[in-house]
């Protein structure tokens, strides 16, 4: 998820060289006493820029954030199913709004903080189910939403210096992402092989349980978004130098 999500990383980077970025983009410097509050405000204003990508750094747009595939393992309790997801495209990532935020630059080293709210992130995919669900068979290919509502997020991020060609770039160290929805709401098109009354049933029981289907497995929904999120950091902190950066 959520995510993701991308968004945070490319947000925190608002300070790349100003021949690199948009004019519009706020711009913090490393020695300001006040560098926390400056990328928060950073972060904030640039949600919804992002929708439109950074096309001099080669940033694709969040609106939607494409990946190609994501796979979910099976959980220690409701869910018995490993889930593929391919053509994954999540949904509304610049319409959050940051609370609690804490960034933190050295010569060495970058790190940032923050919680974010939404009032709905969703991801649409093509799926394929063969498992159990609360103990319920499910099988299944084909199209799907997924909603996470009042969605209540936290992301972290650590990175330090690396030395390329005489000069200093950043490498993700650690990346962390963490997810409480307030309601999850399913819908699995073509279960069963397409038998309408029992697809419509299954979605009902994930529906009806969401806490507990989402509890068991929504820890891995976080790995695997923050896995792309340091990936897609690194991306951008390999193109450009860290004294260029703040």
């Amino acid at each position: 998820m959520a995510h993701y999500v991308l968004l945070f990383v490319v947000v925190a980077l608002v300070n790349v060289n100003a021949e690199e970025l948009p004019p519009e983009y706020q711009r913090c410097k490393h020695d300001d006493p006040k560098f926390s509050e400056c990328m928060k405000d950073a972060v904030q204003t640039s949600l919804l820029k992002l929708e439109n990508g950074i096309s001099s750094l080669k940033v694709p747009t969040i609106q939607p954030l494409n990946v190609p595939s994501i796979t979910i393992g099976e959980g220690k309790g409701a869910v018995n199913v490993v889930q593929k997801y391919k053509n994954y495209n999540l949904y509304d990532l610049s319409t959050g709004k940051i609370g609690n935020f804490n960034a933190k630059i050295t010569d060495n080293e970058f790190s940032m903080e923050f919680d974010i709210d939404y009032e709905e992130v969703r991801f649409e995919a093509d799926y394929s189910f063969n498992g159990r669900i609360l103990l319920l068979p499910i099988i299944g290919d084909g199209k799907c939403t997924v909603k996470l509502q009042k969605l209540k997020a936290k992301f972290t991020l650590h990175a330090e210096t690396t030395e390329k060609k005489g000069k200093k770039y950043l490498k993700v160290k650690n990346c962390t992402l963490a997810l409480t929805p307030g309601k999850v709401i399913y819908n699995f098109e073509n279960l069963f092989n397409g038998d309408e009354r029992l697809g419509a049933e299954m979605n009902k029981v994930l529906n009806d349980n969401w806490k507990e289907v989402f509890d068991d497995i929504g820890d891995q929904y976080a790995v695997a978004i923050q896995t792309i999120l340091g990936d897609y950091a690194d991306k951008i902190f390999s193109r450009v130098p860290y004294d260029d950066l703040f």
